[in-house]
Formats: C-alpha cells, structure tokens, sequence
C-alpha cells in the first residue's frame, strides 16, 4: 500500500491492453487463436484505472515487447503476428524485427509512437495436442511484457518498464466444444 501523502508523487504510466480473441473464452487444442495487445494505453498506478484507452499523451520510443509463451503454464507453439496501427489498420513501418528463441517472442525496433498514437500487436498462437500439458478446463494468461523511453519533465528515460496489463483469463476447451 502507499502512503496517501506519495499518490502526488504518481504519474500516470503507458500499459499494454491485452485482448482475448472476441466470443466466450474458451480455445480448443490444435485450434489457432490471437491475442492482441494494444500499446499504449495510460493507467493510473494510484487508483489501478485505466485514464485513456486511445493512447499516451507522450510520444514514446524504444518499444520492446517480448511475449515468453513458457510462462503461460499451457504448452502453446507460435503460428504468427502482424503489427498494425489501430488509427488506420495500416502495417507499422519499419516492420519491426522478431525472433522467437525458445518459445519467447521479442519484438522490437518499432517507429516512434506519437502521442495519441496506438498500435495493434496480434500474436496468433496454437495450444499443442499435449496432454501431459493441456488439460480441458485448465485456464491461462497471457503474459507479455515490455518496455519503452519517453520524455519526463523535460529529460529522455529509457529503459522504462511499461506496465503489463491484465488479459482475461482463456480456458482450454473439452472435447467437442
């Protein structure tokens, strides 16, 4: 908990919206699904409320994200991504690079984001036939994380630890579903 008299002390911090594929939140094995994460939205560390949904009021820059699909406890394989700007659905160029080393997606070399800006990271994915791993009922996260630089009170900061959102949790479908 923090002291009442340190809230002053808190600005507002860019965050990833992360999204479940649309409908209920089931996903069946050997089925590809896509999550999608939104970068940036604002959130107010004081209150845990996201203050807007349509960007940052900064322009940020140095954008990594890596998406360790290990940690998400399901035994998941990598299908595909795109990175599209969420204001005209456009690709982000440069494309920015990907590598996928063990199972962890890093993305990064994105463009500068401008304030108000927002891009679509959509990472498509496959639970594996893997019983010992996969089981109908069991539920997951997904659990990317990131980075980023951006202007405070007039000095650059970079490495900033973006805070990581929350997704819904996904349940693996029986059977049949």
């Amino acid at each position: 908990t923090l002291n009442p008299s340190c809230l002053s002390l808190l600005i507002p911090v860019e965050e990833i919206d992360k999204a479940n594929p649309p409908g209920p939140p089931f996903v069946t094995i050997g089925v590809p699904f896509t999550w999608t994460l939104t970068i940036p939205i604002l959130f107010d560390p004081a209150t845990g409320i996201v203050i807007n949904n349509q960007g940052s009021p900064n322009d940020i820059y140095g954008i990594t994200v890596v998406d360790d699909l290990n940690a998400t406890g399901v035994d998941l394989t990598y299908v595909s991504h795109t990175v599209t700007w969420v204001d005209t659905g456009l690709p982000v160029l440069p494309t920015p690079t990907f590598t996928n080393v063990g199972n962890v997606l890093t993305f990064s070399g994105f463009p500068i984001v401008d304030a108000g800006r927002q891009f679509d990271l959509a990472i498509t994915v496959v639970l594996n036939n893997n019983p010992g791993e996969n089981t109908p009922g069991e539920s997951f996260i997904n659990t990317a994380r990131w980075s980023f630089g951006r202007l405070i009170n007039g000095t650059f900061y970079a490495p900033l630890p973006g805070e990581n959102g929350v997704s819904p949790p996904l349940t693996i479908a029986a059977p049949g579903l």
